[in-house]
């Protein structure tokens, strides 16, 4: 690997603490580390001051109405999991297509996400479907 070459990471999680906080210092620490890697990490003004802090660039999700995720709103609910999903699918859909927009035109090296992130998941589908069907010539990111 050429070390003059800029890696671009995108980190594109669940925007809540319990998924920001644990790769927030892994970031910090890899930017620390490299000169040569710019990551870009989605999330909500929540969470900008935290995001800034690990070097990062902070892009905020299109859409990032929480309400609909708030443990009280959720726990009310007698089916929590359904209401989860729900959510899920909800803010794939609003943010999905901004999502794909900023891959296309910044193509990343790699994209962070973690193992309950569906939007993520469903964006990379997306990236190797429209390759592979050769409508977009994006090489889909590690």
């Amino acid at each position: 690997m050429d070390i003059n070459i800029k890696k671009r990471i995108f980190v594109i999680l669940i925007p809540l603490s319990g998924h920001i906080n644990p790769v927030a210092g892994i970031i910090q620490e890899l930017t620390s580390r490299n000169k040569n890697i710019e990551v870009t990490f989605y999330g909500i003004d929540e969470f900008k001051s935290l995001i800034i802090k690990t070097g990062a660039i902070y892009k905020k999700y299109f859409y990032d109405d929480m309400r609909l995720f708030e443990k009280k709103n959720i726990h009310k609910e007698k089916n929590s999991l359904l209401k989860l999903i729900k959510f899920q699918i909800h803010f794939t859909d609003k943010n999905i297509a901004s999502l794909l927009r900023d891959v296309e035109l910044e193509k990343p090296d790699f994209i962070i996400y973690d193992s309950v992130s569906f939007h993520t998941k469903y964006l990379i589908k997306l990236i190797h479907t429209r390759y592979e069907k050769k409508i977009s010539m994006l090489i889909p990111p590690k």
